[in-house]
C-alpha cells in the first residue's frame, strides 16, 4: 500500500515537472542536443584520453540562465537591508526584551525535578550496570534506600 502510494506521489510530481518544462519549452532543447551528441558520437571514435575542462563547453555554461528563477534579476537594492533589519529586531525581541515565562523557567529546571521517580530509576540502573569508571558508591546505596522507603 505504501509503495503504491509512493509510486502514485512520484507520478503526479513527474507529470507536473514534464508539463512545466513543456511550458518552458526546455524539454525540445534537452531532446535536440541529445540528439546532436549521439550523432557526433557514433561518427567520431571516442578517445581514451580525458576532456580538459578549460578548453570544453562546460567552462562557460552558465547555470543561471537555466533556472527557474533566472527572470528575477529585478531585485530591489535595500532587500538585502530589510532582511538584515528584520532578523536583527527579532534577535533583540527574543533575546533581550522578553521577559521570561513558566517555559523558560522549565527549562532551566532539571530533568530529576521535573520526572518524579526520576531519581529512582537512575539509582536502580546505577546499580545494575555499575562499572570501573562509574560505580555504585555508598552515597548511591543509601539515596536508593531512602527513596524507596519514601515509596
Amino acid at each position: 500500500m505504501a509503495t503504491r502510494s509512493f509510486l502514485l506521489k512520484n507520478e503526479r510530481i513527474l507529470s507536473h515537472l514534464l508539463r512545466r518544462s513543456q511550458l518552458c519549452n526546455i524539454r525540445p532543447q534537452v531532446v535536440t542536443y541529445s540528439n546532436q551528441q549521439s550523432s557526433k558520437k557514433s561518427d567520431e571514435t571516442i578517445d581514451e584520453k580525458p576532456v580538459p575542462f578549460t578548453s570544453s563547453k562546460a567552462a562557460n555554461f552558465n547555470s543561471e540562465d537555466n533556472t527557474v528563477n533566472s527572470g528575477r534579476t529585478n531585485k530591489p537594492e535595500f532587500e538585502h537591508i530589510i532582511v538584515k533589519l528584520s532578523i536583527f529586531a527579532f534577535l533583540v525581541y527574543f533575546c533581550i526584551l522578553r521577559e521570561e515565562n513558566d517555559w523558560d523557567l522549565n527549562m532551566s529546571s532539571s530533568l530529576i525535578e521535573s520526572v518524579p521517580d526520576m531519581e529512582l530509576i537512575m539509582l536502580r540502573n546505577k546499580r545494575k550496570f555499575a562499572s570501573d569508571s562509574d560505580p555504585f558508591t555508598e552515597t548511591d546505596r543509601l539515596r536508593l534506600e531512602e527513596l524507596e522507603k519514601q515509596l
